[in-house]
């Protein structure tokens, strides 16, 4: 049962969450019960890769690094937690949950064959240093309009609609990742900064003509990921079981659009990668060289590529494998070409047997070898010959031989088309024998795609832009400091404001003689949130890597944002609007260190000045 606090929280920073209560203990494991199932599950999906079909003429996994399965061993980070006393069980224990959840819906193994385990950078598990984001909670993400404006719960006004120039849904998807995450180590923030930079002047053709290509594919994360799903042979995807047609005509399609997409990506990366001779960001090399951040593909495309026909396929939703590239469908072509041969001789032995060259197979209907005779040998044809049909001048008949071959072909076709059939099925599990390198590729492209909506993103400023100069790191024994020169806002206008509506300001933190905090007072409709979010926003983009909206702009990297702004209660949390302005400034300051940016508004509104002091 979860306790009060949780059901609060979970009712205050989420939206109609969906809740399944689980026993403990049976529904909701415990770490050892938790990490039993996870390496039976891993063993059982080992065993079954082992005894799958292997064909001769898979690729030449030599130079690959194609994933390997390790039975009964967990993964790295699972071993990590079993060792990190009661915090790493409460959190196997809250993977076992989720399992469980999951062992319900028959989607465990699915989802465990290709999962990737990682910590949470802001949980307890990761140490300050080692934190390599900036944390933004959900009030600062509210508050700040990162995502959603408070107007109508849209994107309109807000910094993602601002940056957000990329061309695919999976890149978009990255986007608000970088935006929920910005970094916060110094070298992964001046190597970020460097890759926007080398992508003005002579390069913009470049981006624009790659971003062109890329606005051509469809959403390939999630097609991979729909692709990843099926590659067992079990459930609606096993061997025996017949999907309708426009079921498994669909499914081709996506496992050929999904390899067009990644034929497409690798083409793209290839052209760009001729802005490699004008830049020096070691960031642009390691993701457009092939064998770094971006994945050597081509020789796995070369395969599929010459496996099948992929327009043929794509409008028949039939693949015909080409010779040499399946075992089983190769053996039974052998049979059916065997069995074929042994009918031609065995004609060649009749036209000799009864002297005349013109004896022929012939098809009527459903009967097909039929051996048609000339009606002036009739009385030199066996006895054991059965007569099937006649016509005017001929009679046909089927030897013992032609039964018996008959019923051969009918066997090796039988054999042919059940290998057919299932030939879709081995080629998604060879795909996905490589689906490290295909996510590799996904990542590699959709972190280009970002970089140059951070680079286009500047040119959409009003007023002057730079690249911050990030100094200090939080280690250091400096005070932390923010400065900057004639600051905008990344997001607001004169267009939407009006002419010399908006001023841009002058800001010191932490600078020379300045003090470490900044009191800011004025009148209503004064612009005094404005201003706490314009500083929040530059910062979220400097450590971004992205230019700022300003002359100049200095600070040391911040790892965490706090932002209390705004008057409203949480009734259902049964918080009031002072309890809630409270709570959240408590929190700031029992959790905010040393390297924090928080940011206060006006505190206990409406509450009467006795009632607030006493």
């Amino acid at each position: 049962m979860l306790s009060s606090e949780t059901e609060r929280v979970m009712v205050r920073h989420t939206r109609n969450p969906l809740v399944n209560e689980l026993a403990p203990l049976s529904e909701f494991w415990d770490a050892d019960q938790t990490v039993q199932e996870v390496k039976t599950i891993y063993k059982r999906i080992g065993d079954l890769s082992a005894s799958g079909p292997l064909n001769k003429t898979d690729l030449d996994t030599t130079n690959l690094n194609v994933g390997e399965y390790r039975p009964s061993c967990l993964p790295s980070i699972l071993s990590e937690f079993v060792n990190k006393g009661e915090n790493g069980s409460l959190a196997l224990s809250a993977l076992g949950g989720a399992l469980y959840y999951l062992k319900q819906a028959f989607l465990d193994e699915t989802l465990l064959r290709f999962a990737k385990f990682d910590s949470l950078p802001c949980s307890d598990f990761c140490e300050v240093a080692k934190k390599p984001y900036m944390i933004l909670d959900a009030a600062a993400l509210e508050n700040l309009e990162i995502f959603e404006n408070s107007r109508n719960g849209d994107t309109s006004g807000t910094l993602y609609a601002q940056l957000n120039h990329c061309v695919t849904a999976f890149v978009k998807r990255l986007l608000k990742t970088w935006l929920a995450r910005p970094l916060y180590h110094l070298e992964s923030i001046k190597d970020c900064q460097d890759a926007v930079a080398g992508l003005r002047g002579v390069n913009q053709p470049m981006m624009v003509e790659f971003q062109k290509v890329l606005s051509r594919l469809p959403d390939i994360e999630q097609l991979l990921a729909r692709i990843f799903s099926t590659s067992e042979a079990n459930g609606r995807n096993a061997n025996k079981v017949v999907l309708y047609e426009d079921a498994a005509k669909k499914q081709l399609q996506e496992f050929i659009s999904a390899l067009r997409g990644c034929e497409l990506v690798a083409q793209a990366c290839s052209s760009l990668a001729v802005i490699l001779e004008n830049v020096e960001s070691g960031r642009w090399h390691h993701l457009l060289t092939p064998g770094k951040d971006l994945p050597d593909i081509l020789p796995i495309l070369k395969h599929f590529k010459s496996a099948f026909d992929w327009v043929e396929a794509n409008n028949s939703g039939r693949i015909i494998p080409h010779e040499g590239v399946d075992v089983e469908y190769d053996s039974g072509c052998e049979k059916v070409k065997e069995v074929e041969s042994s009918l031609a001789r065995h004609l060649k032995e009749q036209q000799k047997l009864l002297g005349d060259k013109s004896i022929t197979y012939v098809t009527v209907g459903k009967e097909a070898y039929l051996l048609e005779v000339p009606e002036h040998l009739r009385g030199s044809i066996p006895q054991d010959y059965e007569l099937r049909s006649s016509k005017k001048g001929f009679y046909r008949y089927w030897t013992p031989s032609i039964k018996k071959f008959l019923g051969e072909l009918s066997q090796a076709e039988s054999e042919k088309e059940s290998a057919l059939k299932s030939i879709l099925q081995r080629l998604i599990v060879r795909f996905c024998k490589y689906h490290d390198k295909w996510r590799q590729l996904v990542s590699a492209t959709a972190e280009l795609d970002v970089l140059i909506s951070l680079a286009i993103a500047s040119d959409f400023y009003e007023g002057p832009a730079c690249c911050p100069t990030i100094v200090g790191s939080s280690l250091s024994s400096e005070v932390p400091c923010l400065s900057a020169k004639k600051l905008g806002h990344p997001v607001l206008r004169s267009d939407s404001l009006g002419k010399g509506a908006f001023v841009p300001n002058d800001i010191s933190i932490g600078v020379s003689c300045c003090a470490g905090f900044i009191l800011l007072t004025g009148p209503n409709m004064g612009g005094k949130s404005t201003l706490l979010r314009q500083v929040c926003l530059a910062v979220i983009l400097a450590q971004n890597g992205a230019d700022v909206p300003a002359e100049s702009f200095e600070l040391s990297p911040v790892d965490r944002i706090f932002v209390r702004m705004g008057a409203k209660d949480h009734i259902m949390a049964g918080q009031s609007t002072f309890l809630t302005e409270l709570s959240e400034t408590a929190l700031m300051l029992l959790v905010s260190m040393y390297g924090g940016l928080l940011l206060w508004s006006v505190v206990a509104i409406g509450v009467g000045f006795l009632d607030y002091g006493g």
